[in-house]
């Protein structure tokens, strides 16, 4: 689990915020708020600790309007994998 939270503070770009982070046995679910949300995906599917990544509710704009909110769901890869 160490390893996936390096990996996300590594690529996660600038102006993308996590409100909440889970784990339910290799499920990683995560949510917060992104200058660029639609990138996120890519970005989190090139990451060799993760794969399946989707979009699990639409996004939405912040009441702020700078930034959008998203939930996003993605298998944690077996370390056997790596």
């Amino acid at each position: 689990m160490v390893l996936v939270l390096e990996d996300l503070s590594a690529v996660l770009p600038d102006g993308t915020y996590l409100t909440d982070l889970s784990v339910d046995g290799r499920t990683l679910r995560i949510s917060g708020l992104s200058s660029a949300p639609s990138d996120l995906i890519a970005i989190l599917d090139g990451s060799a600790l993760l794969a399946h990544v989707r979009f699990t509710a639409p996004v939405t704009r912040d009441r702020n309007g700078d930034r959008d909110s998203f939930e996003i769901e993605a298998v944690i890869v077996e370390r056997s994998a790596w």
